[in-house]
């Protein structure tokens, strides 16, 4: 099976992307950096979609004494619970509990999951509901963190930056379990593979064009991987800044 990648490149530096995410209602949550926001949006007929306002996210206004002016970077959903990872001004990642069917209620009983980092930029979940963010010192280097769900997150494995200094500013996972990540200053894509997801500094596979250049792009010792150089990525990246999968990608 063919693995798809979809890749969002930046046009400068000073761009941060608005990362969105899909709620189980088909909804898409989309954070905005610039306004501290966070904006649900529904279907509206045929060809439009509109923000649900009960929905809406002000991170200046929330309670249990988490206000904050820091931006919101990147949302992701962990069954009908929203995670938002925070930049800037305070650097946490928040947890807004049963957000899809009840979002006045979860905006009341908003809580802090983490703020250990400096900089929080991409998180994703596996299937078990670990969370796993980058993070580092405000872009100039960020690491990939796993943080457990049997401790309500309170233990994190270092997985690494694969020895190379990196800004990953969006991961994911694909349908076998396996963590993805754009590297924003190295213009390329790493993959861990799930067995690798409890080891600290884990082997990062990583890639910068295809297969047929693999030796000659590739670069690193890491490109080692049969199922990972079998893969059509058919362009040079060029500050690769998100990835995602369609529902059949596979890393095999």
């Amino acid at each position: 099976m063919k693995t798809k990648i979809y890749l969002f490149a930046a046009i400068v530096s000073a761009i941060i992307s608005m990362k969105a995410q899909i709620h189980p209602g088909n909804s898409l949550v989309v954070p905005e950096f610039g306004t501290g926001l966070s904006k649900t949006y529904v279907s509206n007929g045929a060809f439009q979609v509109i923000a649900k306002p009960y929905f809406t996210i002000n991170l200046k206004t929330v309670p249990n004494s988490l206000a904050t002016n820091a931006g919101p970077n990147t949302v992701a959903m962990y069954n009908n619970d929203l995670f938002v990872s925070l930049s800037q001004a305070n650097q946490r990642i928040y947890k807004f509990p049963n957000y899809g069917p009840d979002p006045v209620q979860s905006i009341a009983n908003v809580s802090q999951v983490t703020n250990l980092s400096s900089d929080y930029v991409g998180i994703a979940f596996d299937s078990m509901g670990n969370l796993y963010a980058s993070e580092g010192p405000a872009y100039l280097n960020t690491n990939i963190y796993k943080y457990t769900i049997a401790d309500k997150y309170a233990t994190r494995v270092n997985l690494g930056n694969g020895g190379v200094t990196s800004y990953f500013s969006n991961i994911t996972f694909d349908a076998a379990g396996n963590l993805w990540a754009s590297d924003y200053l190295n213009n390329r894509i790493v993959a861990i593979k799930t067995a690798n997801l409890n080891t600290v500094g884990a082997q990062m596979h990583s890639f910068y064009t295809n297969s047929l250049s693999w030796a000659a792009n590739g670069g690193v010792a890491s490109n080692d991987d049969v199922n990972l150089k079998s893969k059509n990525i058919v362009r040079l990246f060029n500050l690769p800044e998100g990835v995602a999968f369609d529902n059949q990608g596979i890393y095999g």
